[in-house]
């Protein structure tokens, strides 16, 4: 193997891994305890692990290629399916509006009978088994398992479609609506981008499986949709909306009783009594209660 041929492999697939990884690290760090972050975070981590396998592939004699395909690539792609799917019912609060039966396990049931075939059945359902060399690439025939898979995949992404388009029509909060048809829109481009690159042969111009390069433009979707759109607010933003929205008053003090902040429930009081200053010792000495604050404080 030419050093040209490794750099051309680390370009298009190592950098892409790395580049997704990275994203899975910014879609898990803005909360990572949350149920959302965690499966949004998935995404983008599991199509690096798609790019890695490829990358892995291609470094070793052709005859590895079926089941590298069958038994990493192929399975990867089938958690995937099931992810994606939970993904898109919590984004959308689906499972919030619509009575979904054992839910989220059901998602995962079709993705682990698929794999446990591919593993224990002596055949896959899912990918080609044959490859030849094409310039640089290791190409399988496209074949009735591959388009059967590519089929699949397309109807999985119009099954998003749908869930996202059910999510917008039962959603009140207008930003939220927006954030929606953000994510809707990407997945349309994802869903052209499987049209072309899925069902078309490119030969030796683009890498076999060119399919998994819509996974960096969804997975940068994702990420703007986190931190430009608030598609999952992070734990600061939870307590800022808990302080802004409780119905009593909030004042956060230092230590020589000066406000450094107040939410709305305090900022009325304020304009009701016609309170005056920065700090509360005259307010209170204005509504005549020092001594019980004084008290309060010792």
């Amino acid at each position: 193997m030419e050093v040209g041929q490794v750099i051309v492999y680390i370009c298009v697939y190592l950098l892409s891994a790395a580049t997704l990884f990275s994203l899975a690290a910014l879609a898990l760090l803005s909360n990572p305890r949350n149920r959302d972050n965690q499966v949004v975070a998935a995404i983008p981590f599991l199509y690096s692990l798609l790019f890695f396998a490829e990358f892995i592939r291609h470094l070793l004699p052709i005859s590895y290629s079926p089941i590298m395909v069958n038994m990493i690539f192929g399975n990867i792609g089938l958690i995937m399916l099931g992810v994606s799917l939970h993904m898109y019912i919590r984004i959308s609060r689906l499972h919030q509006f619509k009575k979904i039966p054992f839910y989220p396990y059901i998602l995962y049931v079709i993705p682990l009978l698929l794999m446990l075939f591919n593993v224990f059945g002596g055949d896959t359902l899912t990918n080609s088994e044959e490859f030849h060399q094409a310039g640089y690439w290791l190409v399988p025939d496209y074949n009735a398992k591959y388009y059967g898979t590519m089929i699949g995949s397309i109807v999985m992404i119009l099954v998003s479609l749908y869930i996202l388009t059910v999510g917008i029509r039962h959603e009140k909060s207008e930003p939220r609506i927006h954030l929606l048809k953000f994510i809707r829109k990407g997945s349309a481009v994802t869903l052209i981008a499987m049209l072309v690159l899925g069902l078309f042969s490119f030969g030796s111009f683009l890498p076999p499986h060119s399919y998994i390069l819509m996974g960096l433009l969804f997975s940068l979707y994702l990420v703007i949709a986190i931190y430009k759109h608030n598609l999952i607010p992070s734990l600061a933003e939870r307590y800022r909306t808990i302080f802004e929205l409780n119905p009593n008053a909030l004042v956060i003090l230092n230590q020589n009783l000066d406000i450094l902040e107040l939410n709305q429930a305090a900022s009325k009081n304020i304009l009701r009594f016609r309170l005056k200053g920065d700090n509360v010792v005259p307010m209170f000495e204005q509504l005549q209660i020092l001594d019980q604050f004084n008290r309060f404080l010792k």
